[in-house]
Formats: C-alpha cells, sequence, structure tokens
C-alpha cells in the first residue's frame, strides 16, 4: 500500500517483481465515512413551522454532515368565546409551542331579550310618548312612540254644546206651551167662577133660601182664587 485510502480518496496498491523489480499499481477505493453506531446528534430542535437539524460525525476522519428533521404538528388549545346578544360565538384555537391560532365552530348571536317595557314619556293631547325596553341579558334599550291622546274638545264640546242648545230652546219652548196653556186654562175657570155667582145670585132670588145663596157664592170664589194661585205657580217654573 502506496497510499492508503480515506474516507473520502481512493489509495494506491504497488505490487513489485522481487526477480526482475517491475512494479505495477492498483487503486484501492475510498473507504467512506463510517458512521459509528449510526446515531446521530439533534442540534437544532423542529419547531411547528421550522424544521430541525441531526448532525452526523465520521467515526475515522470527524468529517459531520446534516440531515433535516421534520416540523412537528402543532399542539392547540382550545377557548370558546360564548355568543352575545349581537355578537357571534367561536372558538380560539393556540399553540402552545409557536402561537399559532386560528378561530372556528361559530355560532350565532343569541339576540335581546326584551322586558316588557317602562313608560320614561307620558304621551299628552299635542306629544307623542315614548315606551322603553331593556334587554334584561346586556342592558341595551330600544325605545317606541306611543301616540298623543289627541285634544278632547275635539271630539266632544262642539257636539255636546249643540246638544245643549238644543235641549235648552225644547225644555224652554215646552215650559212657554205649558204656561200658556195652564194660564189660559185657569183664566177660563177664574172668568167662570166670577160669572157664575151673578147666575147664583140670579137663581136664589126666587125661593132659595138667603144662606143657601151665601154658601154657594163662598165656594166659586174659593174655586177662583184656587185658580189663579195654580196658574201664577205654573208661570214661575
Amino acid at each position: 500500500v502506496t497510499t492508503a485510502a480515506t474516507c473520502t480518496e481512493a489509495g494506491v496498491m504497488t505490487y513489485t517483481c522481487t526477480v526482475c523489480g517491475d512494479a505495477y499499481t492498483e487503486v484501492i477505493p475510498a473507504t467512506g465515512h463510517s458512521q459509528g453506531d449510526g446515531d446521530g446528534t439533534v442540534t437544532k430542535e423542529p419547531t411547528c413551522t421550522e424544521e430541525g437539524e441531526m448532525t452526523y460525525t465520521c467515526a475515522v476522519c470527524g468529517e459531520t454532515y446534516t440531515e433535516a428533521i421534520s416540523v412537528i404538528d402543532h399542539i392547540y388549545e382550545a377557548v370558546v368565546t360564548a355568543p352575545t346578544c349581537t355578537e357571534k360565538g367561536y372558538t380560539t384555537y393556540t399553540c402552545t409551542v409557536c402561537g399559532d391560532s386560528y378561530t372556528a365552530d361559530e355560532t350565532e348571536a343569541l339576540g335581546h331579550t326584551w322586558d316588557s317595557g317602562v313608560v320614561t314619556k307620558a304621551a299628552t293631547e299635542t306629544e307623542d310618548g315614548v315606551m322603553t325596553y331593556t334587554c334584561t341579558v346586556c342592558g341595551e334599550t330600544s325605545t317606541e312612540s306611543i301616540p298623543a291622546m289627541g285634544s278632547t274638545e275635539d271630539n266632544t264640546g262642539d257636539g255636546n254644546t249643540e246638544d245643549e242648545d238644543t235641549t235648552e230652546n225644547n225644555t224652554t219652548e215646552d215650559n212657554t206651551a205649558e204656561a200658556d196653556t195652564t194660564e189660559g186654562t185657569a183664566t177660563e175657570t177664574a172668568t167662570e167662577a166670577a160669572s157664575e155667582p151673578v147666575a147664583v145670585e140670579s137663581a136664589v132670588t126666587g125661593d132659595d133660601s138667603p144662606a143657601e145663596a151665601m154658601a154657594v157664592t163662598l165656594l166659586l170664589a174659593a174655586v177662583g182664587i184656587a185658580a189663579l194661585t195654580l196658574m201664577k205657580k205654573r208661570t214661575a217654573c
């Protein structure tokens, strides 16, 4: 062996004739690197986003070479965000190694849960009122208009006045007519009563006694007075 083979270079084997001294050579192939037990050393740990590195060292010459280690999977932790009245819910997944995150598993917003409402401004005849509703979950409020009530005079004033005027006129006319009728009747009765004593007096000049004639005259006078009194009372009403 005139040149020893190494891990990377070929060697030379020389043969010489022992009689004449003639010689020739042969190539000895390179031995190649020896990895010993075959285990390398991890010189760079792989992550979720980057490859790692495995280093191997030749047991003969000490030369090294490396091989890549594939990236590892993410290790995610899940955090659930519940939906609200107005916002969707979702789940956030975060890698505990590298911090990479994404969201998924969305759920719809819940919508408001309104209470029965409170009158925060009462309606008047000319202005609308306000009814306020409050969400029992998030406290958000919403309002609705309460229509104005309108004027009560528009509904009852003119009609009632007209009815009152008509009733008053009818009552006045009825009282006037009744009074006229009563007055006429009383006048006729008084006239008849006044005239009857004369007739009676004429009648009693015959055979009737003066006492009986006087009694009849007083009775007729009383009837006339009563009729006049009734007429005055009816007229006063």
